[in-house]
């Protein structure tokens, strides 16, 4: 049986770099990898402090791309608009189904951390702190919008995507207090 790969979703800001560090202080840096969902819109400065945090700690980084649209901007030119809180389609199309292909990908479980927290927005809040990747596949009632459906069930029935956030409850502060006292650099967009 192989063991479960150990997936960081990592995108240079100071919530996934907290668990980034967190992951590796629990699991170790040999058994995680983080995992960067490029839109090709990200400032210079993000992708220097991507590479930075992920040499400094020693993990893997791998970044995926959605190879049917050429980024952000190729995105926005498609759908003629901007994207939108009601039409978010550049998280869909370039941060959810890259993840989701790679994940298909894979040849054993995984367990897949996010920097989530609850604080961030009302709909982050009632996000639940651990469950499935794939939950909404199996979720009664819901028959459209499932990209890559038939093969995510069949992916599902020999493996399994659990998420935990474990930073759910924390404070921004916390947060950055966190990264900080393990001897790294927040992202200095922030500054």
């Amino acid at each position: 049986m192989k063991a479960i790969k150990i997936i960081i979703c990592f995108s240079g800001g100071k919530d996934s770099q907290a668990c980034l560090i967190k992951a590796v202080k629990d699991y170790g840096a040999e058994n995680v990898e983080a995992v960067f969902c490029d839109t090709g819109w990200e400032h210079p400065i993000t992708y220097e402090h991507i590479k930075y945090v992920t040499d400094n700690l020693g993990v893997k980084l791998t970044i995926l791309k959605n190879n049917k649209v050429n980024g952000f901007e190729d995105l926005c030119i498609k759908m003629k608009c901007f994207p939108i809180a009601s039409r978010r389609a550049c998280t869909s199309v370039l941060k959810i189904k890259p993840m989701i292909d790679y994940i298909l990908t894979l040849d054993n479980s995984c367990l897949i951390i996010q920097g989530i927290r609850a604080k961030e927005s009302k709909a982050r809040s009632e996000m639940p702190v651990e469950c499935s990747y794939f939950k909404e596949y199996f979720d009664e009632g819901v028959s459209s919008g499932q990209y890559r459906k038939r093969d995510v069930k069949k992916w599902c029935e020999k493996h399994d995507a659990s998420v935990i956030r474990p930073i759910f409850n924390w404070t921004a502060q916390e947060v950055i207090d966190y990264i900080l006292e393990n001897k790294q650099d927040v992202n200095p967009l922030y500054k």
